[in-house]
């Protein structure tokens, strides 16, 4: 918004938000606001494991098609 990028994650099962500020967009751009967004989910779940609370599976929920490949095939390069 207004040329600056951020990322965020939401948890409604633990409450809990997890929010980052990435910069303007000359400094970062959607793509890696997107892979933040997926590692800001992970950071939760690893905290609310941490807190006894393990679940059986993680589902994340990214409408980013590029950051969902990079999951699949981690070479190449970024967008691609």
């Amino acid at each position: 918004m207004n040329n600056h990028v951020g990322a965020a994650a939401v948890s409604p099962l633990t409450r809990c938000t997890k929010v980052a500020y990435m910069g303007n967009s000359e400094t970062s751009t959607v793509y890696a606001a997107e892979l933040q967004g997926i590692r800001l989910t992970l950071q939760i779940a690893d905290e609310d494991a941490e807190r006894a609370n393990k679940k059986d599976r993680l589902i994340i929920f990214t409408d980013n098609q590029a950051a969902i490949r990079t999951f699949q095939k981690p070479i190449g390069r970024p967008g691609a």
